[in-house]
Parts: C-alpha cells; sequence; structure tokens
C-alpha cells in the first residue's frame, strides 16, 4: 500500500471519529480509547484533529483493539506506550509493527493473539509486562532490545513455537513461570542474571541446553519436565544449584569454546552449516555463542570427510558426512558406477564401482 498523504482524523463532538474513540490529555496529547468495530488492517494515526488543534496520539488505552477482528497493525511513531490488553485476545492479529518511541507495553498486551508469528520490540523498552505474550502460540520469532532488564512472570509462557530468543545483555531478571510451555524451545544463552523465579523454564519439554555462568537468586523448579543440561562457569551459585538439584552440569571456560554441538551430516550442495554449530565461551557478560569461526573441509569432495573447526589459536578437528543427490541416465551415472532398479520398491542397488571410485567410502 502506498500511503501519499497523511490522514489525520477529525473528531466529532464525542471524540470519535470513523468509529474509533479517543480521550485529550491536557491541551498536547490524545489517547486511543477504543475501537471495538475494527477489522483487517489498521494503521493507528499519529495525531487527531479536535476543532482545529492537532492532539498527537501518545498512548492506546486499556483493551482498545481486545476481540477484535483486527489482522495487522501499524502503530504509529509518537506513541509512548501501550496500556494492559491492547490486543488481548486479537485471534486473527498476524502482524504488529511497534514504532521507536514505544517505551512502555502493559500485562497481557498481546494476550491469546494465536495467529501472531513474530514481533520486534524496540529499544527504549526496559520492562516486559506479566502475560505479555502469553498464549501466542504461533509466536516463532521474538527480537527482544538491548534496553530490556526484566521480562515479567508468564511474559511469554504458552509460546509452543518459540524455537529460539536472543537475550540482551543489560536483562537482569526473569520472572516466574516467564517461559513455561514453551515446548519448541531448544536452547538458551542467559546472561549474568540477578534473579530467575519459580518454573521459568518449566514444562519446555524440548528443552536440553541452558547457559548461564551467574545468578543471584534461582528459583525452584526452573526446568521441571524438561531434560537440560546446565552449562556454567567454575564460580558462582549456578554450580551449586546444578549439584543441588540432580541437574547435568558441564564447566564452560574462557580459553577454549565447549562445543555442544556440530553437524554430522549436510548435502553437497548446501554451504556447510554454520547455523547448527553449537559451541559456547566464557565472556564479560557470562556464557555467550562463539562467532567468527571458521570450517575448513574438501569443498570438491562427499562422503566421510575430516573437518577442522578453528577460531583463533583454538581447532578442532573432526568426521561429517557430506552428501548428495543425482539424476541417473538409465543405469549409468556420471563416474561410471551402475545401478539395478526395482520399480515395485522404488530402490537402486549398486552393482559395479570403477577402480578409481572404490577408496571412497562416498557409497558405504
Amino acid at each position: 500500500v502506498m500511503v501519499k498523504e497523511e490522514y489525520l482524523p477529525l473528531l466529532d463532538g464525542k471524540f470519535s471519529a470513523d468509529g474509533v474513540s479517543y480521550a485529550l490529555r491536557g491541551e498536547e496529547e490524545a489517547v486511543l480509547l477504543s475501537a471495538e468495530d475494527i477489522e483487517g488492517f489498521f494503521a493507528v494515526p499519529r495525531a487527531v484533529i479536535y476543532d482545529g488543534k492537532e492532539y498527537p496520539v501518545t498512548e492506546i488505552g486499556n483493551g482498545a483493539f481486545a476481540r477484535t477482528n483486527l489482522t495487522s497493525v501499524l502503530v504509529s511513531e509518537g506513541v509512548k506506550k501501550l496500556a494492559s490488553g491492547v490486543f488481548s485476545g486479537c485471534e486473527y492479529l498476524e502482524y504488529a509493527e511497534l514504532p521507536e518511541t514505544l517505551e512502555t507495553i502493559g500485562r497481557q498486551v498481546f494476550s491469546d493473539c494465536v495467529s501472531l508469528e513474530r514481533i520486534a520490540l524496540p529499544d527504549g523498552i526496559k520492562r516486559i509486562e506479566y502475560g505479555a505474550f502469553l498464549g501466542c502460540g504461533s509466536l516463532f520469532r521474538v527480537e527482544l532490545p538491548e534496553t530490556l532488564t526484566v521480562i515479567d512472570e508468564k511474559a511469554f509462557s504458552g509460546c509452543k513455537a518459540l524455537k529460539t530468543l536472543d537475550f540482551p545483555q543489560n536483562l537482569e531478571e526473569i520472572g516466574v513461570e516467564t517461559f513455561s510451555e514453551c515446548t519448541a524451545l531448544t536452547s538458551v544463552i542467559l546472561p549474568n542474571l540477578q534473579r530467575i523465579g519459580d518454573g521459568a523454564f518449566s514444562d519446555c519439554k524440548a528443552l536440553t541446553v541452558v547457559s548461564l555462568a551467574d545468578a543471584a537468586i534461582l528459583g525452584e523448579r526452573l526446568f521441571d519436565g524438561a531434560e537440560v543440561t546446565l552449562y556454567t562457569s567454575m564460580t558462582g551459585r549456578v554450580l551449586s544449584y546444578a549439584a543441588g538439584n540432580d541437574i547435568p552440569y558441564v564447566i564452560v571456560g574462557a580459553d577454549e569454546p565447549c562445543i555442544v554441538r556440530l553437524p554430522e551430516r549436510f548435502a553437497i550442495e548446501d554451504d556447510y552449516p554454520y547455523h547448527e554449530v553449537f559451541a559456547l565461551i566464557l565472556s564479560e557478560n557470562g556464557i555467550s555463542a562463539l562467532s567468527d569461526y571458521e570450517v575448513d573441509f574438501a569443498k570438491d569432495a562427499c562422503g566421510y570427510l575430516t573437518a577442522t573447526l578453528t577460531w583463533g589459536d583454538f581447532s578442532h578437528t573432526y568426521e561429517i558426512f557430506v552428501s548428495y543427490t543425482e539424476t541417473v541416465l538409465t543405469d549409468t551415472d556420471t563416474r561410471g558406477a551402475r545401478y539395478e532398479f526395482d520399480p515395485m520398491t522404488k530402490t537402486a542397488t549398486l552393482i559395479f564401482l570403477p577402480e578409481y571410485v572404490r577408496p571412497s567410502k562416498i557409497y558405504t
């Protein structure tokens, strides 16, 4: 959609326009109060006009769009606050664009938005309130701001599609059951924290890796329902917490990476699957994922190959299997290998290899 002219609603005597109600706050600001009949896409106006004067919209009030048939929303620059439950229960809402001016998002602001798939929270937000994204079952991508310090109770509880999350270094606190029932979440890398509330990652059934160097206060039942290995430092409370709660742990150092996972196989037409490499290093702010590494292997071969991961002076050699798929004409491929085909089972049997191929493990 190309917008050629800015739309500023003209308010009537009841402070409404186009089925949307507003309130004027003093002589300078407007608050969007209610939009009960909104359907489809809606753009929150930058300002409204009343009695010839322009009032910037700086806030959206409690439950303003709750349980409407909204499908996508653009919140204009200038809005500083989304009050409690603004979009709660908007089951068709798939997309929301938030402004850089936003400073506050209220309790349960997007709760039960079951179609919402992604959200980017702008810098300036320091706290995510209680249940902000509670029950957003389709939410798989969340961009958290670097300014964020607190994620409150049940903020992302029940976000069953959420697989990964990048936590900002400034984060200090995670509340009670904040990520409970995030059943697709597989790994979590946390900065040093002040507090983690009870059951923060409970019932995260796919969660296997949690890295946390230190935390001042650790709640009970943090990982109930998950088979987690804790990656931590030699000092700090996390190590004693893991030992005291029979949680497997691994010590992460600063001199060389702690390798959690390396890909064992991939297709020859793909570049090396760097997104599957998972290695941790102890740094000033806690434990972070390894970056700026290289993986060397024979690029013109396939089968079982030796690969070397290098990071500065550190190197680690391991074996990978590189596979390929090819189109075969009749009964032979381009290297002279011959096959027999069974049309009933749709399987192929390798029956002959030329001498130059035989030392390879390609056809194992």
